[in-house]
């Protein structure tokens, strides 16, 4: 018995992978070389994009679906690298932290704790 890849995910793994997956610009599998390329296709190529909350509403293989992925064997090499040098690689933008100074000064925002140290 084989189980699906939704089963063996929670909600917020479902969510953040239709997010991951959505940020992909449109690509076929080109016929020769095992090359990238755009469809052409404007109609195509916007059947293609999601956006997360259009993606979230899918499930993991509806969404490997449009963007013309198997779930099971993943992009090949050629295909990955590709993709990566034409929408860059798949990572995650970290926003700026927020300085360790500011972190404590915000800890003595709540009034009991400023009456405990009054104290």
């Amino acid at each position: 018995m084989t189980k699906s890849v939704e089963a063996d995910c929670n909600p917020a793994s479902r969510r953040l992978l239709a997010r991951m997956l959505s940020s992909y610009r449109t690509f076929t599998l080109g016929p020769a070389k095992g090359e990238v390329s755009s469809t052409g296709d404007p109609e195509e190529d916007k059947e293609m994009l999601l956006s997360t909350a259009e993606a979230s509403t899918y499930s993991a293989q509806e969404v490997a679906a449009r963007l013309r992925v198997d779930v099971r064997t993943g992009l090949r090499w050629a295909e990955a690298n590709s993709r990566s040098k034409i929408v860059g690689y798949n990572e995650l933008n970290a926003l700026d932290e927020e300085p360790t100074w500011m972190k404590y000064v915000q800890q003595f925002k709540n009034p009991l704790i400023l009456l405990l140290l009054g104290s």
